[in-house]
């Protein structure tokens, strides 16, 4: 259900030019969606799609010190979305983090 909730959560309307960076995720052109994630950043794009976006990059690319920040970031923001706990949670398991992502875990997994 989860990969579901990703999916939806990707493909749902991006802002303007961020489209182009959800399909390169989707397709796992992780070279081309970082590029055109940076270039928004430095258009001035702000707001928790660039941010979760973000957060997916650096999941996606194993880069688990970032993830769990972005993610962290994610769920202060939104505190019941699952995904977001589920992703922190993975991150903080990759980074050592065995406390954090058990609460992030338990968390994602108790939630209706």
């Amino acid at each position: 259900m989860i990969p579901l909730l990703a999916l939806a959560l990707l493909a749902a309307e991006p802002a303007p030019g961020l489209g182009d960076a959800v399909q390169a995720l989707q397709a796992g052109r992780m070279e081309q969606a970082r590029l055109i994630l940076d270039a928004a950043v430095k258009a001035g794009v702000e707001g928790q799609e660039i941010d979760r976006l973000l957060a997916e990059h650096a999941f996606r690319t194993g880069n688990w010190t970032v993830a769990l920040k972005r993610y962290e970031r994610l769920v202060a923001m939104s505190p019941n979305e699952s995904l977001t706990l589920e992703r922190a949670g993975i991150a903080a398991f990759h980074v050592g983090n065995l406390q954090r992502s058990t609460a992030a875990l338990t968390a994602a997994t108790t939630i209706p």
